[in-house]
C-alpha cells in the first residue's frame, strides 16, 4: 500500500493536495493501492470528500482513533438537548436566575458546540460534535485559556486528551497527550509522537508499505519516530532551502530526512534541476525528478480553444508577499496605458495569517494606479478551466516555486506565460519565443516590456498561444504514469 501523508484536504483545496489526488489517479491506473493520510481534525473534511469523490480513500489520524461513524438523524435533534441538559431550553438557550447557563449552537439540523457557563458568565467547557456526535471537549481556567481537550469515541468514552499549559499571550502550550487504545494507556510530549503512533498502527500489517512525505511539517519527524519497517520517501513539493538557492540553508525537516540515522528511502522532486542541487549537497539517498502535476490526454489531444482574448492577463496564485503580485498588477497598469483593452484577473485565496495585510496592499495599489476597473482579485476557485480557455496571457511573478501547476495548466489551454526565472520549474516548462518568455527574477523592468510587447503585438501572443498548446505532450498524463512506474519499480 501507498500512503500519501498531508495535514488535511479543505475545500480551499491547495496545490500540494491537488497533485496528491492527481498522483492517486495515476497510481490506480497503475495498480498500485493507495490511501491518503491526514493529520488534522477538521469538521468539514467529510463534507469535501465526498464533494471530490474522496470518501473511501482518506484515513485521517483522529477518526482512526474516534470511529464516529454513526451520524445521529437531523430528527433526533430533540432528544439530543435532552441529553445536553436535564433544564429546558428557551429556544437554543438554558437559562437560570436569568443568566445563560447552556448555549447551543445548531445548524440546518446539525450541532456545531455547545458552550456550558458557569454562575458568573464565563464558559467552563464547549461540546463540539460531529454530524451530531460529541466529539471533543474543551476545558478553560478562569483566564479563558484552554488547558484540556478530550476526544471521544462513539461510545461517549475519552480516549484522547490533548493537556495545555500557559503560554505567552495567553496562548496555551500543549505539554502532554494521554491515549487510550486497545485497552492499554499510553502517553505523548507531542503530536508528532502521537502521529508516530498512528501510522505504526496503520503499516503494521502492510507487508510492504510505502509512505510518501507530502506535508513535511506533519510527516517528516513522525516517519523518523516510527517503530514499524517502512520505505519514506520525501517529496518536494517546493524548494529545499529556506532562500530557494541551491546554497541557501536547508529546511530542518528536509535536513532530518535527509541525514538521519533513519534516513528516508529516497525523494522526489519536480525537476531535474532540483534533485542534481540536493545531490550537491552531498545527500546520498536517490532521487528522482517527476512532476507533481500533469495534462489529462483527452486535453492534451484537445485543439486549442477559440475564445482567448489576447488582452485578458490572469494570474494564478495564493495572495501573499512570496508570490510578488504587485509586480504582475504594475506591468499590467504599463500595458494598459499602451493597450485599454487590457484586463487582469488575479486568481487565488487570500490569506489571513497577517489580517489580510497583503491583500489590503495590492488592493491600495490598484486604487492608487486608477486600475480597479481593469484589474481585480477573484478569490479562489476550484475550477479554472473556463478561466484559462478565455485567458490570452499567464503571469508568474513568485520569489521561487517547486513547479508551478498554474504554469502547466495555462500551457494546457494554450495560454502562453511570461515568468520570472526562478527556481524551480518554470524553465523546465517554458521556451522563449516558443510559448512564453523566461525574465530575471524580479527584473520589474523587463517583466513590464514583456508583457507591453505581447499586448500590443497580438499576432506574436497567437503564434506563443499555439506553441504552448503543442509544448505540453511530455507532460502527458500516459508520460508521468510512466515516470512513476520506473520509480516504483526501483522501490522494490
Amino acid at each position: 500500500m501507498n500512503y500519501f501523508v498531508t495535514s488535511n484536504i479543505d475545500e480551499l483545496t491547495s496545490a500540494i493536495e491537488k497533485s496528491i489526488i492527481q498522483r492517486r489517479r495515476l497510481f490506480l491506473k497503475l495498480g498500485q493501492a493507495v490511501k491518503i493520510v491526514t493529520r488534522q481534525y477538521d469538521f468539514a473534511q467529510g463534507a469535501v470528500l465526498a464533494k471530490l469523490d474522496l470518501s473511501d480513500a482518506v484515513v485521517n489520524m483522529f477518526g482512526y482513533f474516534q470511529q464516529l461513524d454513526r451520524p445521529v438523524p437531523a430528527s433526533k435533534i430533540n432528544q439530543l438537548r435532552r441529553k445536553i441538559s436535564q433544564m429546558p431550553f428557551a429556544g437554543d438557550t438554558v437559562t437560570v436566575d436569568k443568566k445563560p447557563r447552556v448555549v447551543l449552537h445548531e445548524q440546518a439540523g446539525l450541532i456545531n458546540y455547545v458552550d456550558y457557563r458557569d454562575q458568573f458568565g464565563f464558559t467552563d467547557r464547549r461540546d463540539y460534535y460531529f454530524r451530531n456526535q460529541l466529539s471533543y471537549s474543551e476545558y478553560f481556567d478562569d483566564g479563558g485559556k484552554l488547558i484540556t481537550r478530550s476526544y471521544r469515541n462513539d461510545s461517549g468514552a475519552q480516549i484522547l486528551t490533548y493537556h495545555y499549559r500557559g503560554g505567552e499571550g495567553n496562548v496555551p502550550v500543549l505539554t502532554l497527550i494521554q491515549l487510550d487504545y486497545e485497552e492499554r494507556g499510553y502517553q505523548f510530549d507531542n503530536e508528532d509522537q502521537l502521529f508516530a503512533f498512528f501510522l505504526d498502527h496503520l503499516v503494521v500489517a502492510d507487508p510492504a508499505p510505502v509512505l510518501f512525505a507530502d506535508r513535511d511539517d506533519v510527516a517528516v519527524q513522525a516517519f523518523l519516530a516510527m517503530q514499524v519497517p517502512a520505505k519514506r520517501i520525501m517529496m518536494l513539493h517546493s524548494i529545499f532551502t529556506t532562500n530557494g538557492k541551491p546554497d541557501g540553508d536547508m529546511f530542518k525537516n528536509f535536513e532530518d530526512a535527509f541525514r538521519s540515522p533513519k534516513s528516508f528511502t529516497g525523494f522526489v522532486a519536480a525537476t531535474k534541476r532540483e534533485v542534481a542541487d540536493v545531490h550537491a549537497r552531498d545527500v546520498t539517498i536517490p532521487g528522482v525528478a517527476i512532476p507533481p502535476s500533469f495534462v489529462p490526454d483527452e486535453l492534451v489531444n484537445a485543439p486549442r480553444g477559440t475564445k482567448h482574448v489576447p488582452t485578458r492577463v490572469i494570474a494564478v496564485a495564493r495572495v501573499t508577499p512570496l508570490k510578488q503580485l504587485s509586480h504582475a498588477i504594475a506591468s499590467v497598469i504599463a500595458a494598459h496605458a499602451k493597450n485599454p483593452a487590457v484586463t487582469l484577473d488575479i486568481w487565488g485565496y487570500e490569506e489571513n495569517w497577517d489580517n489580510f495585510n497583503e491583500s489590503r496592499k495590492l488592493r491600495e495599489q490598484i486604487a492608487s494606479g486608477d486600475a480597479s476597473d481593469y484589474i481585480r482579485l477573484r478569490g479562489y476557485q476550484a475550477d479554472l478551466n473556463e478561466v484559462y480557455e478565455e485567458a490570452g496571457l499567464l503571469l508568474l511573478t513568485s520569489e521561487y516555486e517547486g513547479f508551478s501547476m498554474a504554469v502547466l495548466e495555462a500551457l494546457s489551454h494554450g495560454v502562453p506565460v511570461v515568468s520570472y526565472d526562478v527556481n524551480y520549474g518554470p524553465a523546465e516548462m517554458i521556451e522563449n519565443g516558443v510559448n512564453g518568455y523566461l525574465v530575471d527574477p524580479s527584473d520589474q523592468y523587463n517583466l513590464q516590456r514583456r508583457v507591453t510587447e505581447l499586448m500590443t503585438h497580438p499576432e506574436r501572443l497567437e503564434k506563443l498561444g499555439q506553441g504552448a498548446k503543442t509544448s505540453v505532450q511530455k507532460w502527458s498524463e500516459d508520460a508521468i504514469a510512466t515516470r512513476w512506474s520506473s520509480f516504483l519499480k526501483t522501490l522494490k
